[in-house]
C-alpha cells in the first residue's frame, strides 16, 4: 500500500495488524524505500509474525499454492481476515473469508 490509512484506522481503534516476517522480506526485495518499510514495521499498531520452526512444511505447501504463506497461515491459525490487493487469490479459503480487499 502507498500509505498507512488502514493501519492508521486500525490504530484507532486499538487494534493491531500483523505482518508476516516472509511477506516482509518480499517486501525488501521490491520496495525502493527502505524508510519507509522501516516505519511500517515500527508503527506501533504493527506486529510482525513469525512462524515457528515447526511449521516449515505447512508454510512450504501453502507458498506453492498462493505464494504467500505466512500471511495465509498467521490469518487461518488466529482467525482473523488478512488485508490484501489480491483477494481473489484466496476466495477458495475459508470459505471465501479469509482476505479483505484494500485499493493497491
Amino acid at each position: 500500500m502507498h500509505d498507512g490509512g488502514p493501519i492508521a484506522e486500525l490504530d484507532e481503534d486499538d487494534t493491531v495488524v500483523g505482518i508476516p516476517f516472509l511477506c516482509l522480506s518480499d517486501a525488501m526485495r521490491a520496495v525502493a524505500e527502505l524508510d519507509r518499510l522501516h516505519m511500517l514495521v515500527t508503527h506501533r499498531a504493527v506486529r510482525v509474525l513469525s512462524d515457528g520452526p515447526w511449521s516449515w512444511r505447512a508454510h512450504a505447501a501453502t507458498r506453492d499454492v498462493v505464494g504467500l504463506a505466512s500471511a495465509v497461515l498467521a490469518a487461518m491459525n488466529d482467525g482473523v481476515p488478512m488485508l490484501t490487493c489480491h483477494s481473489g487469490l484466496y476466495e477458495g479459503i475459508n470459505n471465501g473469508n479469509l482476505a479483505i480487499e484494500v485499493p493497491d
